[in-house]
């Protein structure tokens, strides 16, 4: 199964703006490189709650949007993944107090749709 590495989060105020940059590298299993399988990707980012907040963490902002993306090996063994969004500065204020972000990537896999058939009805008299 695919996994990701060195995930890096940069913000950067910019008059009023944050400009945010994650950086990860997507690592594929021989399995991933062999079967090609095909992950849906997503990027987000993360606010941590403390108290008086309620301590769940929320999701801040899509960096890839609400689609997402696909990505697969293609016979690679890794591919390195920079995404970069502006963002207005006081849509990371999450929580009271100091924010703490972080960047959270997932890959899903898409795996292979079920298949099912039905044979003929046949009526019986027992």
């Amino acid at each position: 199964m695919a996994s990701v590495a060195n995930n890096q989060l940069v913000i950067t105020a910019d008059f009023g703006n944050a400009n945010v940059k994650v950086d990860y590298d997507i690592n594929f299993s021989s399995f991933d490189q062999n079967s090609n399988i095909r992950y849906f990707e997503m990027c987000y980012l993360i606010g941590k709650d403390a108290p008086p907040e309620d301590a769940t963490d929320d999701k801040i902002t899509s960096m890839i949007g609400l689609s997402g993306t696909f990505v697969a090996s293609n016979g690679v063994a890794s591919v390195h993944r920079t995404r970069t969004k502006t963002v207005d500065w006081d849509s990371l204020n999450e929580d009271i107090g100091l924010d703490e972000i972080r960047a959270l990537v997932t890959l899903t896999p898409e795996l292979p749709a079920s298949v099912s058939s039905e044979s003929n009805q046949v009526t019986a008299s027992f």
